[in-house]
């Protein structure tokens, strides 16, 4: 811990160290244009603080129309023309929100649950992993599915020439690994009417041929609901251990 004047920790930041998030840096340059606590106060008071926030993106707040709106009345065309809109936003979001972490000192992030919303969403992830990559070449990015198979909200999505709509882990993966991302995390919801033994069954079988097929390492989505352990709040340990080292022992995982 140390006491530093907002122009000393300004300079440092700009030598390359202490890392800073933007608004951080933004704050000390107010500070450093007084030269006391005394001076500052003044224009502080006065000071019309705008949060600076990434605007929703269906309307009425945002630019692309409400899928859940329009989806049901059967406008087809408009739905697909609002996820389409939509994906360039979440880029843009994803790939800012890791700039901030890399610039915090990351190692690495996780796009997690991607394809939750179907097809647009992993084509997002996807293009947003590019993206990342050519920023920081060294840095760690996991890929994190929502479920073993990608929903066709869209259709038609496309991701260099492979369709989006029903892909399984092993395609899942692949696409992962051309855009950029050194981990892939599959994730196999449960059935929560079958046992522990039965899901952790299911989900070797659907994640095998990806695990085989793997050119990064692979590592499950195991927890609550997903990865063959039940869906509960506070799942029992014997469960959770036992589905996490079945799958560990049979699918021949890098980690979890």
């Amino acid at each position: 811990m140390a006491w530093w004047r907002p122009a000393d920790a300004l300079e440092s930041f700009a030598a390359g160290e202490p890392a800073m998030l933007p608004p951080t840096v933004a704050t000390l340059a107010e500070l450093a244009q007084h030269a006391t606590v005394q001076a500052a106060l003044p224009r502080l008071r006065r000071l019309d603080v705008v949060p600076l926030l990434p605007a929703p993106y269906p309307d009425p707040d945002g630019p692309v129309p409400d899928l859940s709106a329009v989806a049901p009345q059967g406008r087809i065309d408009e739905s697909r023309a609002a996820q389409e809109e939509a994906v360039e936003h979440a880029v843009q979001d994803i790939v800012y929100v890791a700039d901030g972490m890399y610039e915090a000192g990351a190692d690495g992030i996780n796009l997690d649950t991607a394809g939750a919303a179907g097809d647009a969403d992993f084509l997002a992830a996807l293009r947003a992993v590019e993206r990342i990559r050519a920023r920081y070449p060294e840095w760690g990015i996991q890929v994190g599915m929502a479920s073993e198979f990608v929903l066709g909200m869209h259709g038609e999505l496309e991701y260099e020439g492979v369709r989006l709509a029903g892909l399984w882990p092993a395609d899942q993966m692949r696409l992962a690994a051309r855009a950029g991302a050194s981990v892939f995390g599959p994730a196999v919801n449960v059935n929560t009417g079958k046992t522990v033994a039965w899901n952790v069954a299911r989900t070797c079988t659907i994640c095998r041929p990806c695990t085989e097929a793997a050119t990064i390492p692979v590592h499950l989505n195991g927890g609550m609901g997903v990865g063959g352990v039940p869906m509960h709040a506070l799942p029992p340990v014997d469960a959770v251990s036992r589905a996490s080292r079945a799958c560990v022992d049979l699918l021949r995982l890098d980690g979890l």
